[in-house]
């Protein structure tokens, strides 16, 4: 239990409290770290506590931020994970008082991804990363692993497949590869090798790097699977000059939002006005001063990291934490015109908590809050694929984006998530149904060939997931 101090230790492995499946089988180096989960939520709490169970992990809890700085005061811990409402001291102030004596620490906000005000003050309080709520297991498993500081970690530092005259370019800095902080990553483009060479010596310790050498080769970097966080672009390049490089960089959505920092020998004033007027966030000329160069990046850096929290956290449902409905709406639009480019399927899935406004009528409109959460929480993590969505559609209704995905898997899918609620055993005394908490579900897939057709399969499964309803409940019917 949690003593007079707000303090529990709590030593993996242990049997999980919500999720029941047994420890997974995890790399080396998480059993080695210390934890310190700070969460005064007892739900979210037994949450992330399962979890981090599950992943072997040796867990100390603090129920508030006053306990969680006599923690790290005290103890020696390789991660916090720390929420930032709480009694005594908020998440941020603990971690403002944590910096006077640790400053390399690493952590983590759990955040109430909707609440604008508490991620911009957990970034300026000192944190180095967030991870929503309700925590989903993979995302915590990634990010644990990239905070372990074993020698066999994966390299935080990704590279771009350098030609034969780059390769003297050192890309890799060892001690920022295994360092507890995964750093922001910069795209230097540049023909000449030599100006890249002092670029990626200056930045190397504070950045990711990567490189490219004409203009086509950054575009294909920026389009990847691992864009940068920011470009450095030169402007004289052969083939390709830097001013279309950005172009058609700014003109593409899937790149738009990347900013880009023009470095060129071009310095009158009409090239800065026409590298800002094509998107660019800012313009140094060459020869340049490193430590401006420096400063210059760091706070696009900082300005790009807060956009996209920003952005994240408008598309978040305030309650539960799992996507919202314009968060859906837009995924749905973007996968409709994928799976019609690519003659492929859509799979729906429509859920609903069987008798929930009895549920709310008898047991009060906070237990039914917490029953929204938990519910949510055991379905999200249902989502085994990082093309899959799922998200609350509105009250007690939910609703699953998966692409490319045939009938019969679909309705696996769809048959373990209502046996996940079903297994949670959420007493409900008031259902006509059973005596826990379960769901309905509608299911549909088709190869979509049309936006019509789309909002069709939508339309067939909303009518399954009534026919599930209508049938008794607790169970799943397909389209």
């Amino acid at each position: 239990g949690i003593d007079d101090t707000g303090i529990q230790e709590v030593k993996a492995p242990q049997p999980a409290p919500i999720l029941t499946n047994k420890p997974l089988e995890t790399e080396p180096q998480l059993k080695k770290i210390h934890v310190l989960l700070v969460e005064d939520n007892p739900i979210n709490q037994e949450v992330a506590l399962a979890m981090l169970t599950r992943l072997g992990i040796n867990t100390t809890v603090a129920s508030d931020g006053e306990a969680a700085v006599n923690c790290v005061k005290n103890q020696s811990f390789d991660v916090v994970l720390m929420d930032i409402h709480m009694p005594i001291l908020d998440g941020y102030q603990a971690t403002q008082q944590i910096r006077q004596f640790n400053s390399s620490i690493p952590i983590v906000a759990l955040t109430a991804a909707a609440m604008v005000e508490d991620k911009q003050k957990a970034l300026a309080s000192g944190m180095n990363d967030h991870l929503a709520k309700p925590i989903n297991l993979a995302k915590l498993h990634a990010m644990l692993l990239r905070y372990s500081t074993d020698i066999n970690a994966p390299s935080l530092v990704t590279e771009s497949s350098p030609t034969q005259q780059d390769e003297d370019i050192p890309y890799v800095n060892h001690e920022q590869a295994h360092s507890t902080v995964k750093a922001p990553s910069l795209l230097i483009v540049d023909d000449i090798p030599t100006n890249v060479k002092i670029l990626a010596n200056a930045l190397k310790d504070e950045y990711r790097i990567q490189v490219a050498n004409n203009g086509s080769k950054a575009i294909s970097i920026a389009q990847s699977d691992t864009p940068p966080d920011l470009i450095l672009l030169d402007i004289v390049m052969p083939d390709m000059n830097g001013y279309e490089v950005c172009r058609l960089l700014k003109s593409d959505p899937q790149t738009n939002s990347i900013p880009i920092i023009f470095v060129s020998a071009l310095g009158e004033a009409v090239d800065e006005e026409k590298g800002l007027n094509l998107g660019a966030v800012d313009y140094i000329s060459k020869p340049f001063h490193l430590p401006i160069v420096r400063a210059r990046i760091r706070n696009q850096v900082t300005l790009k990291r807060k956009t996209d929290l920003l952005e994240d956290m408008s598309h978040i449902d305030g309650l539960t934490q799992v996507a919202n409905r314009r968060q859906f709406d837009e995924t749905f639009e973007k996968e409709v015109n994928r799976c019609i480019r690519n003659g492929q399927h859509l799979g729906i899935i429509m859920i609903d908590i069987d008798n929930f406004k009895s549920f709310n009528d008898h047991y009060g409109h906070g237990k039914g809050d917490e029953c929204l959460i938990k519910v949510a929480n055991t379905l999200n993590n249902q989502m085994k694929r990082s093309t899959d969505l799922f998200a609350r559609y509105g009250g007690e209704e939910f609703v699953v984006i998966l692409p490319n995905i045939q009938l019969n898997e679909l309705a696996s899918i769809a048959e373990k998530m209502r046996t996940a609620v079903e297994n949670l055993k959420l007493k409900h005394e008031y259902s006509t149904t059973a005596d826990y908490v379960s769901i309905s579900l509608g299911c549909a897939s088709e190869i979509i060939e049309s936006q019509t057709q789309a909002l069709e399969l939508l339309s067939k499964a909303d009518k399954a997931l009534y026919q599930a309803k209508a049938s008794g409940r607790n169970q799943l019917k397909i389209a």
